[in-house]
């Protein structure tokens, strides 16, 4: 941990990086000021199905993004936002948690509010109402050629400044770094949306305990929570179904198991 922490703050310390003062604009402006990796998507280049079937060559590839086409409301007829798929709701849990914090507004969508305002959609499997806002499919970026479903453009952002503090913040906790620095790293965060500070005298576990919650706030929906969970060890104490020492890791494909005569081995569990 102690040298994780030294290179999060190589990262910090280098003036590459700081945060965007509005934490909206985030997810509204592509390789902004705490972009630290960003996987470029683009809409310029149309293509069709043809190209995510292995039965024959890649005909038509597209440079989209489809996840924002999977997370976006299905039949959606209203303003702001176009159609998508319905998948990965937002679950009740994390709305709940997230209740009075600013990030939330730029992070769920509350459909039962938009349908308020007269929008509709067709309810998916597993619907709680509550979209993803950060990577939700926006009629101002529908591409205006090809399969619209695969081409949209809206990069993946895979590493933030934000999460970068937060990740420094943890490693110097558990590392026996400084938890005043690790402190400030975390209010750098909260400063940033208009939060107050942190409580001085938090330390050990309950400062662990914040800047988990600071990461679950933060970086919401972006794909980060299970990874969390099982490095801190909390994945079977949170996630229903969850099996300490097995889920942790896939299986391996048996294919891939034969192709090496039994040279590799299943994972625990499976």
């Amino acid at each position: 941990m102690a040298e994780a922490a030294s290179h999060f703050e190589d990262v910090i310390n280098s003036g590459f990086y700081f945060l965007a003062d509005d934490f909206g604009e985030i997810f509204a402006t592509e390789f902004g000021p705490g972009s630290v990796f960003e996987i470029q998507h683009a809409s310029n280049r149309p293509g069709d199905f043809g190209c995510c079937f292995a039965a024959g060559p890649l005909n038509n590839p597209t440079e989209g993004n489809i996840n924002v086409q999977f997370f976006g409301m299905r039949d959606f007829v209203g303003d702001t936002y176009a159609s998508g798929w319905s998948f990965c709701p937002v679950t009740p849990d994390l709305v709940d948690f997230m209740q009075g914090d600013p990030r939330m507004a730029h992070t769920i969508v509350d459909g039962n509010a938009l349908k308020a305002d007269g929008a509709s959609y067709t309810e998916g499997f597993q619907n709680t109402d509550y979209f993803i806002r950060k990577y939700a499919p926006l009629e101002a970026n529908r591409a205006t050629d090809g399969e619209v479903s695969l081409a949209w453009p809206t990069n993946q952002r895979e590493i933030r400044y934000a999460d970068v503090l937060l990740m420094a913040a943890e490693a110097l906790v558990r590392g026996g770094g400084s938890e005043s620095q690790a402190r400030d790293y975390v209010n750098m965060v909260r400063n940033r949306v208009g939060l107050d500070d942190l409580n001085s005298s938090l330390s050990g576990q309950n400062l662990l305990d914040a800047i988990y919650d600071e990461r679950r706030m933060e970086l919401a929906t972006e794909g980060h929570r299970f990874f969390d969970l099982v490095r801190t060890e909390r994945a079977a104490a949170v996630l229903p179904g969850f099996v300490a020492g097995v889920h942790e890791v896939l299986p391996i494909p048996l294919i891939e198991i034969d192709l090496t005569n039994g040279r590799f081995n299943q994972n625990p569990g499976y």
